[in-house]
């Protein structure tokens, strides 16, 4: 550091304290001096000796005095200026003083380095030594009016010196002199280039985030750090169909159904006050009017390992909802068709341990249905057929080809009857067996019926803590693609061997979906702005799954795609779900076709009743054709009716048994009269009837 000497420039106070103090002593000395000299005994006779001796003493002692008196000045002016030099070389900021004409009375050493230029190169001349023309010119002119002003001011500068170009924050202020007159400038930098470019990164960043966020095709939230919810994305937005404003704090609790709030503010409130990830469903009011299920995972957010707030997502699940309902039906359908059929029906797993038994097959052998699971079964075989009804089971697990055995089954009665078994394989959407579905059938009286009936083992797996929801974008310009991890990682691939690019995309399709792909592609091409599909993807290791991809363009004013972003998310299980729906009618009426028995489904609430094309046949009637429940009991023989009747009311008792089994004589149309084993099971709804299933 260099400083020029200036007006106003070192300490103007130390002169004019010595001066006092040696004024001060001076009159004292006069005053006090001659009447110490009388009272030591010199008189007028020794004047000379006693100007001599007078003098001599004044002098020593204020050569002593104002030499202690400078140095101790002195000294205390250079521990201000070191102070002062520790200051302006020891920070890392652009320290300057420069006079009423811009030359720099101070430069420090962090200024000549930005500068690249010597401290002596400097000092005494201005910027236009430094920086280019338009550069100084803009600093003269700051500096300027900060010395007319006659205020400090904070202002960034922008300046190239040598080949860098800096963005500096300088505070400027004023440089006075003792009598307040403004006689330069005073200025500190401080270079915040990397920060206004950590900072424009940020809300790149930020953009980025928001960009990808309103093409996701899920609901997508943030929160602060007292759990109120600051932003929600436009598919948030377009569900709920409110402003923003109205989302803010918690204003999004209103969508969410009544029955639904102390549960899911319970859930939240929890993980918030432990930090700790969650996922919840609950019913949020969509923009007409309808309440749709949502899964709602959310995570905190933590930067640079400080608590910021939470993040979360909420996905449509309604449609995994009706599935999951459609396939208890389907189930509790499975379970009470299964109880009102005549025969013996039971499921097993994959090594062939019972997992089920029908009320059937209670009754018929007088054992609970818990002690026939598993392998417990064995103790109703005849002791002559059991080593052959192990042998024959255990070929039909191994190589998963149905046998039909025959077989001596111990009644309740103790009596062994003959009775055929049959059985098929439930196989999963990979092809393998998941479980077995079995019949066995009295043939000593009935001859054959066999009724294969099969539970899926299929389920509806929960959603994954965190959507898989892989991000995507893709410049036509330059033909550059960009996967985030989650992509990578939805495919299977590894970032560190697969370059993302849309051939490797189009080359992990399912074969049979890339034309679709093709299409999208060239429909966006061609003028669309958004899309969305499923499509399949074939993982390296052979694993098929399910994506729902959708994408959105940005264009220039002329209409050019200049960037695409999309996502992907993993759908499988809900088409898994759908196909085992599918699967489940499926096996539930091959079940019927194979027993050849008539069904009759009875629906209390409308009072009609619906028949299979072999109950159809029996009692007379067109095909799977509906009927009222008056027209149904016509058809019995009015001999018949009244005790068909009191079965029927004491079944429709809540409190009865729910099932009765008789044999009732039929009129057909034709005259005909046909005998049927009628056995009916009813189900309940809030105690009331409401289904009920016929066999016959």
């Amino acid at each position: 550091m260099s400083i020029q000497p200036s007006p106003g420039i070192g300490p103007g106070r130390i002169p004019k304290r010595i001066a006092g103090l040696y004024a001060g002593f001076g009159l004292m000395w006069i005053w006090l001096s001659d009447s110490a000299l009388i009272w030591l005994g010199f008189d007028d006779n020794h004047w000379f000796l006693a100007g001599a001796v007078k003098g001599t003493i004044f002098v020593t002692i204020t050569a002593v005095f104002l030499y202690w008196l400078v140095r101790r000045e002195v000294g205390t002016a250079r521990r201000s200026e070191s102070l002062l030099r520790a200051v302006v070389e020891g920070t890392t900021d652009a320290v300057f003083v420069k006079d009423v004409n811009g030359r720099y009375l101070l430069f420090n050493e962090a200024a000549s380095a930005f500068v690249g230029k010597p401290v002596a190169a400097v000092l005494g001349r201005d910027d236009t030594a430094l920086f280019n023309a338009a550069d100084a010119e803009r600093v003269i002119a700051n500096d300027r009016a900060v010395m007319a002003n006659g205020k400090v001011v904070t202002l960034e500068e922008t300046i190239t010196a040598g080949a860098a170009t800096r963005t500096y924050q300088a505070t400027k202020a004023p440089f006075r002199d003792e009598a307040g007159n403004v006689v330069g400038l005073i200025g500190i930098s401080r270079d915040v280039t990397e920060a206004k470019r950590a900072n424009q990164a940020l809300q790149e960043s930020e953009e980025r985030f928001r960009t990808m966020a309103d093409a996701a095709p899920v609901l997508i939230w943030l929160a602060d750090t007292t759990g109120e919810c600051v932003w929600f994305n436009r598919r948030w937005l377009e569900f709920v169909g409110r402003p923003l404003e109205n989302e803010f704090g918690a204003g999004w609790v209103e969508g969410v159904h009544p029955d639904d709030r102390a549960r899911c503010l319970g859930t939240y409130q929890s993980a918030f006050d432990s930090r700790q990830p969650f996922m919840m469903d609950y019913r949020l009011r969509r923009h007409d009017g309808e309440y749709r299920w949502v899964l709602d995972s959310g995570v905190p957010r933590l930067t640079e390992g400080e608590f910021v707030g939470y993040i979360g997502s909420c996905v449509d699940i309604t449609d995994r909802k009706v599935a999951e309902e459609a396939l208890r039906d389907s189930e509790n359908r499975l379970r009470t068709l299964a109880d009102a059929i005549p025969q013996m029906v039971w499921t097993a797993d994959q090594s062939g341990a019972l997992t089920h038994v029908n009320t059937e097959t209670a009754l018929y052998t007088g054992l609970d249905s818990l002690k026939l699971v598993g392998w417990d079964w064995e103790v109703v075989i005849h002791p002559k057929d059991l080593e052959f009804v192990k042998s024959e089971w255990a070929q039909t697990i191994g190589d998963g080809v149905p046998r039909s055995v025959e077989m001596r089954i111990r009644r309740a009665d103790g009596e062994y009857r003959w009775h055929i078994c049959r059985q098929r394989p439930i196989r999963n959407a990979a092809g393998k067996i998941a479980s077995w579905v079995g019949t066995n059938t009295d043939i000593d009286d009935l001859k054959q019926a066999e009724n294969a009936l099969r539970e899926t083992d299929v389920r509806l797996r929960e959603a994954q803590r965190i959507a898989r929801l892989g991000s995507w974008a893709w410049e036509p310009s330059t033909n550059h693609v960009w996967w985030s991890d989650a992509e990578f990682e939805l495919f299977g691939v590894d970032r560190l061997t697969v370059q993302p690019s849309f051939e490797e995309f189009l080359a992990l399709l399912h074969p049979d979906d890339r034309g679709a792909a093709y299409a999208r592609v060239e429909a966006m091409l061609g003028g669309e702005n958004e899309f969305a599909n499923n499509l399949r993807i074939v993982r390296p290791n052979g694993k098929i799954i399910w994506i729902h991809s959708r994408a959105r363009a940005t264009r220039d004013p002329d209409g050019k795609i200049l960037r695409v972003e999309g996502t992907d998310q993993d759908v499988t299980a809900r088409r898994l779900a759908e196909l085992a729906a599918q699967e489940s009618e499926r096996q539930l009426q091959s079940a019927i076709e194979v027993t050849e028995l008539g069904i009759i489904n009875i629906d209390y609430v409308n009072q009609s009743a619906t028949l299979s094309t072999r109950a159809a046949e029996q009692f007379g009637f067109p095909p799977e054709m509906s009927v009222s429940r008056v027209d149904l009991h016509a058809r019995f023989h009015p001999d018949d009716r009244a005790e068909l009747e009191r079965l029927t009311a004491s079944a429709l008792d809540p409190v009865g048994t729910g099932w009765f089994a008789v044999e009732h004589r039929v009129v057909r149309p034709d005259g005909t009269i046909r005998w049927l084993n009628v056995r009916k099971q009813v189900s309940f709804s809030n105690k009331r009837p409401h289904k009920a299933v016929v066999v016959t």
